[in-house]
Order: structure tokens, then C-alpha cells, then sequence
């Protein structure tokens, strides 16, 4: 008897579930899953145009590379970060690299001294993801919460048309592509000790990060168990007062509170259902003087 939404050949086949129907399908026939490692881009670009290229070098180096049948790696943007803040820029990676699965490759471009005796490195985890990116410290909280396996200083010489003021594009998104191919890293590049990588140092109180869409401010402290308010001040303006409360629902409409972030429970200072930022005008890169009560 011929069963509606049922296909045999006679073969061996595999069942799928369709609009409440057992559909089979011979098992050469489902599409196969793509096992390309993404690639996550992580930078200060904030022109569309700059991250276009790097992403046109990454599929060119991944295109001419690969033998897996794919023609193009996975690729993910975080391009809006401020511009030259290797702080900032270091967290966000931080943040970012948390979600994302094993094999991730990222590459990092907030890089103020592109061109300078500064190297580009490539770091590949614990957690078996790998960091391409200048050295100069925006890896390190990402890298350090993983551990390190291996580390390489990358070779420039192994990669041609390089300029002096775009490596993002000219030396890492190639190599980020060539690795995602299924080449090693250690083609291009020497093996160095973890000593050499430079790190991160944020003093505590320090801004890492506003929101640029609801106004939030992340800064660099923890939220004692203990704390039912902050006082803050920002350099000589006059102190502010926030409860510390577990969500934005604890206070009414338009009143500031501190909580625990979501992804790392560091401290952040919002307004429910407005900009903390403009409330308190406190800037990117500021300096906070925090008591707890």
C-alpha cells in the first residue's frame, strides 16, 4: 500500500519529519552539514567599506585554498567597536568568544600601532579555538580565560601586496581564511612562548564599554554580594547614587540602577528604559571612583 508522504527505492533511507508527515529520504540525498569553522570578525572599522575587504581577502585566501567543497567560510561581523580602544576591544572579544563553538577562528583588528615593530600573532586555546591578531594585548582576556596551547608569531613575508596601515586585511583576514581551509597555522608563521604575549592591565573602575543603542555602562568591577547601592563619580563631577537590584523591573520607568551583567557579572549602571550615558554624561574611557553600600 502506497502511504502519502512516503518515498522507498528499496534502499536503505533515513526518516524526516515534515508538516506532521514521516517523510524518507535516501541518505544520499540530505544535504550534508557544512563543518567549516566560522570566522568571527572582531574591529574598530565602523566603515562598512573597510570590513568588505576583509572579508573579500578571508573568501579569496579560503577560496583558493580549500578542497572541501565550500565555497566560502562562515563568517561573522562585529566591526562597531570604538575606534583605537584596545580595552574595549579586548572585552568584546571576551564577550563574543564565550557563544562561540569550538574551531572558531577569530581575528581581531584594533590595531594603533599597525605598520610599528609591534607583532601579529596567532593563538590557538585550550578550548581549541584560535586568535589572529595584533599584540597588543586586546587577545589577552579572551585567551586567558581558555589557557593557552600554542602560540605563533605570524611571518608578513608569507603573504603578499602588504601595506604599512592595513594588516586586518592584508596579513590576518588571509590567514584567517587559509586556516579555515585546513591549513596550519604553523605554516606562516615561528612557534613562541606564551611569555611574549602582552597583556591586558585595566584599573579598576575603567569604562569598558558603553552601549551605543540603550545607553548602558560596563565597567570593570565586581558586584559584592553584600551591595544594595553605588556611589559613583566620575573624575571631579559631583557623586551619583544607584541601588544595586538583580533587573530593570526592580526599579520604576526612568530611574538608574547597578546590576550584574549577563555574560561576565561585571558591574553595569543603566536606566530602565533610558541611557544611563546621558543621564549621568559619563564618556567612553572614563575613569569611575566606585563606594559600595
Amino acid at each position: 500500500m502506497d502511504v502519502p508522504g512516503l518515498i522507498s527505492r528499496g534502499k536503505k533511507t533515513q526518516p524526516l519529519i515534515s508538516r506532521g508527515f514521516f517523510i524518507m529520504f535516501e541518505k544520499k540525498d540530505i544535504p550534508q552539514l557544512d563543518h567549516t569553522p566560522p570566522i568571527i570578525l572582531v574591529a574598530d572599522f565602523g566603515d562598512r567599506s573597510a570590513s568588505a575587504q576583509c572579508k573579500l581577502a578571508m573568501e579569496r585566501a579560503f577560496r583558493e585554498s580549500s578542497t572541501s567543497g565550500t565555497s566560502s567560510p562562515n563568517l561573522i561581523e562585529v566591526d562597531d567597536l570604538v575606534p583605537f580602544d584596545i580595552i574595549g576591544g579586548g572585552f568584546a572579544l571576551y564577550r563574543v568568544s564565550k557563544q562561540a563553538p569550538k574551531g572558531s577562528i577569530f581575528v581581531t583588528v584594533v590595531d594603533p600601532g599597525v605598520g610599528t615593530d609591534r607583532k601579529i600573532i596567532a593563538v590557538t586555546t585550550k578550548h581549541d579555538k584560535k586568535y589572529i591578531g595584533p599584540n597588543n594585548g586586546v587577545l589577552w582576556p579572551a585567551i586567558r580565560r581558555e589557557g593557552v596551547e600554542s602560540v605563533y608569531i605570524v611571518d608578513p613575508s608569507q603573504f603578499t601586496n602588504v601595506t604599512s596601515t592595513f594588516h586586518g586585511r592584508d596579513i590576518m583576514s588571509p590567514l584567517a581564511g587559509l586556516v579555515a581551509s585546513g591549513k596550519s597555522i604553523k605554516d606562516f608563521g615561528q612557534p613562541a612562548d606564551e611569555t611574549i604575549l602582552e597583556r591586558l592591565r585595566v584599573p579598576y573602575g575603567r569604562v569598558l564599554w558603553i552601549d551605543p543603542n540603550y545607553g548602558n555602562v560596563k565597567v570593570w568591577a565586581g558586584v559584592p554580594d553584600a551591595a544594595s547601592g553605588l556611589q559613583f563619580r566620575n573624575g571631579h563631577v559631583s557623586g551619583h547614587c544607584v541601588p544595586v537590584v538583580q533587573t530593570f523591573g526592580d526599579v520604576e520607568i526612568g530611574n538608574p540602577l547597578g546590576y550584574r551583567g549577563s555574560d561576565d557579572g561585571l558591574l553595569e549602571i543603566a536606566v530602565r528604559e533610558g541611557s544611563a550615558r546621558e543621564m549621568f554624561d559619563i564618556p567612553q574611557h572614563a575613569q569611575l571612583d566606585l563606594h559600595w553600600y
